[in-house]
């Protein structure tokens, strides 16, 4: 991305491989001194020369408080050093306002009026605020639409409320080839529309126009044409319509000079605020400037989960160059940048974790963060390498459920005998086992040993439930059922039968399809446990003996 800054550009254009009459079938802008030149399809190059050498690009001479080759002040005030963020004011210009002349006539600005026409309404205001927001959402330039005097176009400066930095006109150009002209910030960025051409051509949602917008507005912002033409980018000499708005590179040209679109937050104290993060959310469009930049921001991590933050490079590696200045070289917007990802606590200085192993053109992961106990950290993203250029990166989160672990809070035995051991045996794995001898039964289908253990739960829509018990029991043939209690249905659901060994082994049972069922409205979680010998028990009375059994309930 090589773009020329200065405030007063030299004369420069496609340079063709022989000049000649014949007409071209596109839309070509050529710059010249400080303002930029869109001719219809069909003008010829010979033309096109006699459209520029009528030209009168110094006619209005500076504006006292727009220097350089980008917008140092608006009517909002200083925007500070390049890479730096700004508010620019744009207006429609009343009709009648007197639009002096550029070299392609003068003229009572008629914009309304045709537009309106074209429109059949004010529709067409909305397609150009587009073509301004468009800028707004990837860059640190930010838009105001305001109200317009008609004061005195090109000469007269932007003022809150009064009129636009940037105003926007139409009369009917003397050259019927220009479709529009547009100055660089130098001279304050207006923009001339030719009355005669038909900006209602309604395809894609009025693209053609809102391109047209789009780059010309670029030139107003301090862009200048990016070669070769391929139908890449949007600030290439001749306008296309194969995509909507500003591309790669020309994102990386507005946000060299403003900055990305959440800027200024170069520090703690100016983090931007994303609040609370979702799972899977993309942040875009963002940027480190220049390798002096830092990127700051908020985040709030949603209870019952922890955090992986994903800084991902933007880039590809394409064909790029002046217009005019030679044949276009080769860059890899890539790897630009070796970037860094640093996560801190809320007060932006205690270090989380700090990740920068991946190297150039790689993400950098910060996985599994821990939710303090607030929700909020602080993330600051910034660049390891020396390179003024600039690096495009995203940002993705995503949430790591965190198993809300439920323990046994009542038991209630059944049937069976209590060797040894409480309910607080069942609380934590610790061998102080809860053992119970069979009771007496009445039937085949009741077991010697039946008890139940519940919980309570605060996550009442789970995700995925897993229930856990460790357990052994005195002989080889015994056998144990696990149900859980279905509030749905007001029954137990067998989750597992098996043989219990004589060393104690932990059970686990999985719950992913509507684990809800098992949680109560209240919150309880519900668990019959029995057991029966399964075959010639030689030492009697066996036991069961149970250690710890708990749920894991994730959101």
């Amino acid at each position: 991305m090589q773009r020329s800054l200065i405030t007063r550009v030299a004369l420069a254009w496609l340079a063709l491989a022989s000049v000649s009459a014949v007409a071209d079938d596109r839309y070509e802008c050529r710059t010249v001194g400080n303002m930029s030149i869109v001719f219809v399809p069909g003008t010829t190059e010979a033309q096109k020369q006699e459209a520029i050498n009528q030209a009168s690009p110094y006619a209005f001479g500076e504006i006292d408080f727009q220097v350089g080759g980008r917008w140092s002040s608006t009517s909002f005030g200083s925007t500070g050093s390049t890479g730096n963020p700004m508010t620019l004011g744009f207006s429609y210009v009343p009709d009648g306002t007197f639009v002096p002349s550029s070299g392609y006539g003068s003229g009572g600005s008629s914009l309304y009026s045709r537009m309106n026409a074209l429109f059949g309404g004010s529709l067409w205001q909305t397609k150009i605020a587009q073509a301004f927001q468009q800028w707004d959402n990837l860059t640190g330039a930010n838009y105001v639409l305001t109200n317009d005097d008609g004061a005195a176009l090109h000469t007269s400066p932007g003022q809150q409320n009064v009129r636009g930095d940037v105003r926007i006109s139409m009369i009917t150009l003397t050259n019927s080839n220009v479709l529009a002209y547009n100055f660089f910030p130098s001279v304050g960025g207006d923009m001339v529309m030719n009355r005669s051409y038909n900006w209602g051509s309604s395809g894609a949602d009025y693209r053609f126009m809102r391109n047209v917008i789009t780059h010309e507005h670029g030139h107003g912002m301090g862009i200048n044409h990016v070669m070769p033409v391929n139908e890449t980018k949007l600030l290439e000499p001749f306008l296309s319509t194969a995509f909507d708005g500003p591309q790669s590179d020309d994102i990386q040209a507005g946000q060299w000079l403003y900055g990305d679109w959440l800027e200024n937050n170069d520090n703690n104290a100016t983090k931007s605020d994303l609040g609370q993060v979702t799972n899977g959310q993309l942040v875009n469009n963002l940027a480190i400037e220049r390798n002096t930049d830092t990127d700051w921001f908020k985040i709030v991590i949603p209870a019952g989960n922890n955090l992986t933050i994903t800084v991902t490079p933007v880039g590809s590696t394409y064909l790029q160059g002046t217009q005019g200045g030679g044949s276009p070289t080769t860059r890899n917007s890539l790897t630009i940048h070796n970037l860094r990802a640093t996560a801190y606590q809320s007060d932006g200085t205690t270090v989380i974790q700090v990740q920068n192993a991946a190297g150039l053109g790689l993400p950098e992961v910060i996985p599994n963060i821990v939710r303090p106990a607030n929700g909020e950290i602080t993330l600051k993203v910034d660049s390891v390498t020396g390179t003024t250029d600039i690096q495009r990166y995203r940002i993705n989160f995503n949430l790591v459920p965190v198993s809300a672990v439920v323990q046994t809070s009542a038991y209630n035995l059944i049937r069976g005998t209590t060797v040894s051991g409480n309910l607080a045996s069942l609380l934590s794995s610790d061998n102080n086992r809860l053992v119970l001898g069979p009771g007496i039964v009445f039937s085949t289908g009741q077991a010697p040993i039946e008890f139940i253990a519940e919980g309570i739960s605060s996550e009442l829509d789970p995700t995925h439930l897993r229930m856990k018990l460790e357990a052994l029991a005195s002989s080889s043939a015994i056998q144990r059922s696990v149900e859980l209690f279905n509030f749905d249905t007001n029954a137990y659901e067998q989750m597992a039968w098996a043989g219990v060994g004589t060393t104690e082994a932990i059970v686990s049972i999985d719950v992913a399809s509507n684990p809800g069922r098992f949680v109560a409205a209240g919150g309880t979680i519900r668990a019959r446990i029995r057991s029966w010998p399964d075959g010639p028990v030689f030492s009697y009375p066996w036991s069961l003996s149970t250690d710890h059994i708990f749920w894991e309930l994730t959101p």
